[in-house]
């Protein structure tokens, strides 16, 4: 019988184990502490040019993601969105690798 911890499940799932524990992380932040996210720099690009960047609303978009709000986190930028909800996808699936020992 293996063990829950064989070699080649840890391999896959701890990658997205601690992808899910960052993002567990910028949740909390995202949820208890929101005006943390107004330190960060402004965008350079937006900031010389006018012009937004493909990454322009990013952090607006993790914020309403953070609330459950999806719709208006698509607005605010809809690509980051999606990234930021297959990245918990494939941390939720590297929890069930681990959980279960299948892959």
């Amino acid at each position: 019988m293996q063990t829950l911890w064989t070699r080649s499940h840890r391999s896959t799932a701890l990658p997205g184990i601690f992808i899910s524990a960052i993002g567990i992380l910028g949740f909390a932040i995202g949820r208890s502490a929101p005006q943390l996210f107004n330190l960060l720099p402004p965008c350079l690009f937006h900031h010389k040019t006018g012009i937004p960047c493909p990454s322009c609303g990013a952090t607006r978009a993790a914020i309403y993601l953070c609330h459950f709000s999806f719709v208006q986190a698509l607005w605010a930028n809809p690509f980051f969105t999606l990234f930021f909800l297959a990245l918990a996808f494939w941390g939720f699936a590297s929890l069930v690798t681990l959980i279960s020992g299948r892959r």
